[in-house]
């Protein structure tokens, strides 16, 4: 019984410490922990990563490693100085030289993105377009119930100057101008050698892609340009179809010649606007992925034809396809660009952007627009365009 009992005894004994060697472990564990905690938040010691995260820093590394190793170098050892100034469009330049087989993707430095934006995105500034001419600075145009417009800024004012700065470059001139909406700008405007000075407020600006007009009052037809596909371009063709229905339109000549596309989304919007419930395009991504647009029920309820050339292009062409495979309208001009790709807008936090394909879409029918282009219907040029559309739809 003794030798049972000290048996046990020991038993005990052995499985005490071992409780005492886990809650040790334990404790050192979380003490390990906390201090490597406060080592990397307080301390500034180092950095906790998520997978995610080093296998990014691990990336940039085995592409880009060469190239720190070599700014180091030349700050640690170099007879002249390493100059980071446009650094970043250098880089950026480099990895565009390696991108052969793309060749819409395209990289654009802060400036040139904020005029791009200004083309196809809203932005805030009061609504005009300036350019330079014998060394003045000019408004070319004025958009229509802008800040701008209803200060009474006209076309061909000389700016002299913005808040009491002569600006110095054509640069200049949009950097002084753009500002945070709701802020008010006071320029100095000459007209007829006359000084005129107004105050307008910034605000968010909706590019002006829609233009229309009655186009044959006695056969009740309307026309609608549409220059590029923006924020709001399908709003405002939208609001265009219903004021000419007003004045007693009821047919349409819808003009894409000459439109370059835009935004994929505005395309799509506004061949859902103008087609019944069908297939608009298929877009397959770069994992072979295919996903189908389609369009709701409603439509726009008149008879309409589209007008296209060799510059309709992109999310023109997405329209027009879908126009023409579903057969819900005559296609007038002559054949399609043929880009039927998609692109992807990444924006950095340095203003500027990258501009890559994301993915190819063909046809409601299955045909390919990419490189081939759209055929229209009817053969036409020039003015017999609208004469080839006026009797389509009569």
């Amino acid at each position: 019984m003794d030798n049972n009992n000290k048996t046990r005894a020991r038993t005990v004994k052995v499985k005490d410490l071992r409780r005492v060697e886990i809650v040790f472990f334990i404790i050192g564990f979380i003490a390990a922990f906390l201090a490597l905690l406060i080592y990397t938040k307080v301390f500034q010691g180092g950095v906790l990563l998520t997978h995610d995260q080093y296998e990014y820093y691990k990336g940039m590394d085995d592409t880009y490693g060469k190239f720190y190793k070599m700014e180091t170098l030349v700050e640690e050892n170099g007879l002249f100085t390493y100059e980071t100034d446009n650094l970043d469009d250098y880089m950026a330049a480099s990895v565009m030289a390696g991108m052969k087989n793309d060749e819409y993707a395209q990289y654009y430095p802060a400036r040139s993105f904020k005029q791009f934006k200004h083309r196809y995105v809203t932005y805030v500034g009061i609504g005009i377009t300036t350019r330079e001419e014998g060394g003045k600075y000019l408004v070319s145009s004025v958009i229509d119930n802008s800040p701008a417009a209803e200060a009474g800024i006209e076309e061909g004012d000389v700016i002299v100057s913005i808040d009491g700065k002569k600006p110095a470059s054509h640069n200049e001139v949009s950097d002084l101008i753009g500002g945070d909406a709701g802020t008010t700008v006071v320029i100095v405007l000459e007209r007829d050698g006359k000084s005129k000075t107004v105050s307008v407020d910034r605000a968010e600006i909706a590019a002006d892609t829609v233009d229309y007009k009655v186009y044959d009052k006695a056969a009740g037809i309307g026309y609608i340009k549409v220059t590029s596909f923006s924020k709001g371009t399908t709003k405002d063709f939208k609001l265009a179809v219903k004021d000419l229905k007003n004045q007693g339109c009821r047919k349409l000549i819808v003009d894409l010649r000459d439109n370059t596309g835009g935004l994929e989304a505005e395309g799509l919007d506004l061949a859902d606007y103008l087609l019944p419930s069908c297939v608009i395009i298929s877009e397959t991504n770069n994992k072979g992925t295919e996903k189908v647009h389609k369009s709701d029920q409603s439509s726009i309820g008149m008879d309409y034809v589209i007008l296209v050339n060799e510059k309709t292009a992109s999310s023109s062409e997405i329209v027009v396809s879908a126009v023409k495979a579903n057969k819900a309208g005559v296609i007038i001009g002559t054949k399609t660009y043929g880009k039927g790709l998609i692109q992807k807008l990444h924006e950095f936090e340095d203003g500027s952007a990258f501009k890559y394909t994301t993915g190819e879409y063909v046809a409601a029918d299955g045909s390919k627009v990419n490189k081939v282009g759209i055929t229209p219907d009817i053969w036409a040029t020039g003015d017999d365009c609208l004469t080839q559309a006026v009797k389509a739809l009569k």
